[in-house]
């Protein structure tokens, strides 16, 4: 007998995407990486009857706007690029308060050199098209002439404070000339490339030295290229802070962070501005906020919970290699409060924040900070292992006890826009048990140092989610794509 999905499953299951999109520090994350090929395929497996393109075309809209317009054919003429091979990927207002102008920030693709990116503004006043970067170096012209050195905040701040009042800041160091992070990134790889023939080879075919199918190679590639930056880092900021220690100043650095953070009196922060190696001061003061309370109203939660849908009624799994923690605290600002919690499977990293954070998110009832789907029941579909089949071995799990909706913040890194076992497994059974899979589409990462989407999100029935930064406000006009998202 075959089970329909009702609408309010599908706007649980919408709502459970818009949480990872919204909340990246807990959903985004890839909890498993193995870098394992993929699994030959010796028997026929079930395929959609329709199946979408592997390289879907864009094109651009049949009544683009003004400003697109003018963008395509002034990146046109500027490249030489066909307009019919630019498509348009995103557009936004984008408001300068520095240079007081309105622009239409718009980003196009070249669809047939290499899939380059070109990101231009067009002047909302004068139809003037410039390019992004010229822009914001004008910005920071105007911000450096009005405010010098000093982060604008900081700078409002100092004016109310006496020269030997206190207050905290984190000193951003400047590179050398010629020697910043892109070419300290270029030495590194030069010196792995040296010292690891896989490196090498890695890198001839366009990736990373750490890009070795050896995984603890890879690991160790990467630690070294690590302590090279963070060796190259400590370098840069230490004279600044032989300076600060001999005036009596206690210091507080991270490995591999080109900043220092102290205390100073006003009159030692402006005496210190005009040092050649300071790049930047901020105001470092402030207390942490928790966020969720921006990603619901980002995601329009509270329209549909007006509604009555809280997810009353609906099953939700989470499948990870860890387990969601059913019993913490819930006072307190705690995050692991659930109203319904369901079973679980055993996963083969025991209870572990990863997942419970990813359920908080989707199912929590904190008084202040819900989730997206407050009052649906959650179960904790646990691997039992980092093979595919002990995914495919989990969602079976979770079907079978009821889950209509699945989510798999988790992922594989077959390096190739082609479809993985796991994700023909993944589509299959979402189509063959009419249920939504959610999979996160994956952190461009060390895990999975690629622009492609993980498996299973390339499944042609699986809701695939990056993720995005909402900037700490429910608006949706200055939204953009998190940069390490796939």
């Amino acid at each position: 007998m075959y089970r329909t999905v009702s609408r309010s499953v599908l706007q649980v299951a919408l709502a459970v995407a818009t949480t990872i999109l919204a909340v990246p520090a807990a959903l985004g994350i890839i909890g498993l990486h193995p870098h394992a090929a993929p699994i030959p395929v010796n028997a026929p497996i079930p395929v959609s009857p329709s199946p979408a393109p592997l390289s879907p075309t864009p094109t651009l809209p049949s009544e683009p706007s003004a400003e697109v317009r003018r963008a395509v054919a002034y990146v046109s003429a500027r490249e030489g690029i066909p307009p019919t091979n630019l498509a348009i990927v995103n557009e936004f207002e984008h408001q300068s308060a520095p240079l007081g102008r309105s622009f239409q920030a718009v980003t196009l693709l070249d669809q047939q050199q290499g899939g380059r990116f070109f990101e231009v503004l067009v002047d909302l006043a004068t139809g003037q098209v410039e390019d992004r970067a010229a822009v914001e170096a004008a910005e920071q012209q105007v911000l450096r002439a009005r405010y010098g050195k000093l982060q604008p905040p900081l700078y409002q701040r100092l004016q109310a404070i006496q020269d030997e009042d206190r207050i905290t800041v984190t000193i951003w160091v400047a590179a050398e000339p010629g020697k910043d992070l892109s070419k300290a990134q270029a030495t590194a790889f030069a010196a792995l490339a040296a010292r690891y023939p896989q490196a090498a080879a890695a890198m001839e075919r366009g990736g990373k030295p750490m890009d070795v199918a050896d995984r603890k190679l890879a690991g160790q590639i990467y630690r070294e290229y690590v302590e090279i930056l963070d060796a190259e880092v400590t370098r840069r900021i230490q004279p600044l802070v032989q300076t600060l220690e001999s005036q009596g100043f206690a210091v507080r650095t991270a490995p591999g962070l080109p900043a220092v953070t102290v205390s100073l009196p006003k009159r030692a922060i402006l005496d210190m501005a005009p040092r050649e190696d300071i790049g930047v001061i901020h105001l470092a003061e402030g207390e942490v906020h928790l966020l969720l309370d921006s990603a619901v109203p980002t995601n329009r939660a509270p329209a549909v919970w007006s509604r009555g849908i809280e997810g009353t009624g609906v099953d939700i799994a989470i499948l990870e290699p860890d387990n969601v923690d059913f019993t913490g605290d819930c006072g307190g600002g705690g995050t692991n409060c659930f109203r319904h919690p369901g079973p679980t499977r055993a996963g083969v990293m025991g209870e572990y924040y990863h997942a419970t954070l990813v359920t908080s998110a989707a199912a929590g009832d904190h008084t202040a900070y819900r989730g997206m789907a407050y009052d649906a029941a959650v179960m904790s579909a646990g691997m039992q292992g980092t093979e595919r089949q002990d995914g495919i071995d989990a969602l079976v799990w979770a079907l079978d006890n009821g889950a209509e909706v699945i989510n798999a913040s988790i992922g594989w890194c077959p390096a190739s826009s082609q479809m993985d076992i796991i994700d023909r497994a993944f589509d299959h059974y979402a189509r063959a048990r009419f249920r939504m899979v959610v999979a996160a589409a994956g952190n461009n990462d060390f895990g999975c140092p690629y622009d492609y989407v993980d498996s299973p999100a390339k499944g042609w029935n699986v809701l695939a989610v990056g993720a995005y930064d909402d900037r700490g406000d429910s608006g949706w006009s200055n939204d953009l794509m998190a940069e390490w998202s796939c």
